[in-house]
Order: C-alpha cells, then structure tokens, then sequence
C-alpha cells in the first residue's frame, strides 16, 4: 500500500475515533471496557453475521477473501440498497483496494499471491466502514450498509468503538502498553477484567510488535475475544 495513501486512511480513522468520542461525550457516557465485556454474547451476532457474509463471496472456500472477491461483496451491498446507496459516496475501486491492504493485519510470513483477508480481518474491515461512514464521511461502505439496517449491528460496532476508546484516551490512532496498564491502575473495576488484560492478551493486540496498538490491530485481537470458541477454523 502506498505510504501516502495509508497516511491519508489512517487520519481519516483518528478523525472518526475523535467524532465517535465527542459523541460520547456530548451523551455523557465514558468509554469502559469492562461494561463491554458482559456485551460480548451480543458483539458476536453480528461478528457471525460479518463471518457468513465472508464465506458467502470465499468463492474456492480457502477461508480468505481477495480483493476481487471483497469488491463483489461491497458492489452487490450498494446494488441491494438501492435508493439508501444513492445518497451516498461511493467508493471508487482504488479506494477500496487502499482499506483491503491496511485490513491485512497479519501478513508478515504471506507471499504476494496470499494477500487476502481472514474472517478476523474482514472484521477488521468491516468495522473500520462503519467508524468511517458513521463519523467521517458518510462514505457507503461495507459495515456502513450492514449497521444502517440492523440496530443490533450498529449498537455491537459502537461497543467495539467504544472498548478501544477506553484505551486510547486522547484520540491518537494507537494506545502503548503504558495506556494499556494504565487503564488497570486507573480504573474502579480493574479486579473485574483481570482476566482479559494480561500481559498475553497485549502480545495478541500488538500484533507488529512495535510496542504500539492501532485501531485496525485492536479490532483484530477484540475479535478473537468475542469469537474465541469459533477461531480454531480461521487460523
């Protein structure tokens, strides 16, 4: 992906991350993670929904989507929409090429030929359209459409929002192992996620390993959570 073109979508991302928590805010409510937690059961409803949704267009059924495959899916979302697409942006081929590459979390030992999404990773994309539709730019997206005709859909991908705001206080696009503990001596009800903030649970979210966790890798690693019964398939 072209370093500029992923500078430019990763800033659109922290411009919806800060929208998302002044609405937040403006509704007085503080992003906790530990509330979240008992939502997990209702985030993975529509995690599965997102789930079949990749294997309904995995044509060969290898468990990974390509970006033709992905373009399929987002092309006959705007043709079911109908009059609701037409009010909205669009995305032109490139631009969605552009949010494939960056959805590509854990491409390290992959060859050319296998850039291609995992179902963690459509989820990863999925999310990432619907914090950009609903906050940025009203661009029509994948987890735009599916969130615009399920409440339900909506309300878990504002839950993931809102768990990975509990980390990343200040907007910044990422959050550091310092945010990560700091979220544990900062909070009132730490003795209740002692189980999911371990020291293993942040060498799965820093998937990179450069000390820093951004949205895309936290959306990837939350999935696994919410799904982790339903994992074993995808690796």
């Amino acid at each position: 992906m072209n370093p500029d073109a992923e500078d430019q979508l990763k800033g659109k991302i922290v411009r919806a991350l800060k929208l998302a928590k002044e609405k937040l805010d403006s509704q007085k409510e503080k992003a906790n993670f530990i509330r979240i937690l008992i939502r997990f059961p209702k985030i993975k409803v529509p995690f599965e929904e997102i789930r079949a949704l990749h294997k309904k267009y995995d044509v060969n059924g290898d468990g990974r989507m390509d970006v033709n495959e992905f373009m399929n899916a987002y092309n006959d979302m705007v043709e079911a929409q109908g009059e609701k697409a037409q009010g909205a942006k669009l995305l032109p081929a490139h631009k969605i090429q552009e949010a494939f590459s960056l959805c590509m979390i854990d491409q390290l030992e992959r060859s050319d030929k296998e850039k291609e999404l995992t179902q963690k990773e459509f989820i990863v994309a999925c999310t990432i359209g619907f914090i950009l539709s609903e906050f940025d730019d009203e661009a029509a997206t994948v987890g735009g459409m599916l969130a615009s005709k399920d409440d339900a859909f909506h309300s878990a991908m504002m839950d993931v929002v809102t768990a990975y705001l509990s980390f990343d206080l200040d907007c910044k696009g990422y959050f550091t192992r310092e945010d990560f503990d700091g979220f544990m001596s900062g909070s009132k009800r730490a003795d209740a996620a002692k189980g999911v903030i371990t020291d293993d649970r942040w060498k799965e979210l820093d998937v990179s390993g450069d000390g820093r966790v951004d949205f895309e890798e936290f959306v990837f690693a939350f999935s696994h959570w919410v799904s982790e019964d339903d994992d074993e398939e995808d690796e």
